[in-house]
């Protein structure tokens, strides 16, 4: 009798669930759930664009709630410094808002460095 290992069952569970919520992300209708099915890609997978994008116009969103979700987010997984979410948010240092442009300040500046180092 052979046993699997370990690490491989691990690695098919969790492609397993990128795969289930980025699926999921396609279909949902609903801007906060959709929010938090991009957070749980981002953290899985953090050079995934789409996830990124997702958090990003949630965080520019004129809507109050689906931008007070997207700031708690985004200042809960920026110190994680996922590549393609850092990416994201360079380009809104040159926004035309000046509160967009303090408010991505102060989320990359939370960033760890260490983190970028990995």
């Amino acid at each position: 009798m052979q046993l699997s290992s370990p690490v491989l069952a691990q690695d098919g569970v969790k492609a397993e669930l990128v795969s289930a919520l980025q699926e999921a992300l396609k279909s949902e209708k609903d801007d906060v759930a959709r929010l938090y099915l991009a957070k749980g890609v981002t953290k899985l997978t953090p050079d995934n664009k789409e996830a990124a994008q997702e958090l990003v116009k949630g965080f520019l969103s004129k809507n109050e709630t689906t931008n007070a979700e997207a700031n708690t987010i985004l200042g809960e997984i920026i110190q994680l410094g996922p590549p393609a979410l850092v990416r994201a948010l360079l380009p809104l240092l040159k926004h035309e808002n000046e509160v967009i442009r303090r408010q991505t300040a102060d989320l990359l500046a939370k960033v760890d460095p260490k983190a970028m180092s990995r």
